[in-house]
């Protein structure tokens, strides 16, 4: 991992196994990472009405939801790969080169 992430990304090795096991209340996984409570409310409709997780693992048991740690920290490596992977591809690919319709022929 590149050392700029490692201000803001959470290695696995900075954490015992049994806190990465633990289950996180959306407060404290704002708290602890960052990531809003309504953002993290916003994917879970969004997986629970698509079928497709979105944002990190979950599990729900009626109004309860626990976010395992690890899942977070997993769903912020991914998230932060692909912001950096975006942003360096669009400064990478050349810009289409644009052909204009040849004005020289015109109708008589």
């Amino acid at each position: 991992m590149h050392k700029d992430e490692d201000l803001f990304i959470e290695k696995f090795e900075d954490y015992l196994p049994n806190q990465l096991k633990q289950l996180l209340a959306p407060e404290e996984v704002e708290k602890e990472h960052g990531i809003p409570i309504s953002s993290l409310k916003y994917m879970k409709e969004i997986s629970n009405d698509t079928k497709v997780l979105r944002g990190p693992f979950f599990l729900q048991d009626g109004n309860i939801t626990w976010y395992p740690r690890k899942a977070v920290i997993i769903y912020k490596r991914k998230i932060m790969f692909l912001s950096k992977r975006s942003s360096e591809s669009s400064k990478s690919s050349k810009p289409e080169e644009v052909k204009k319709p040849n004005q020289s022929k015109q109708l008589s």
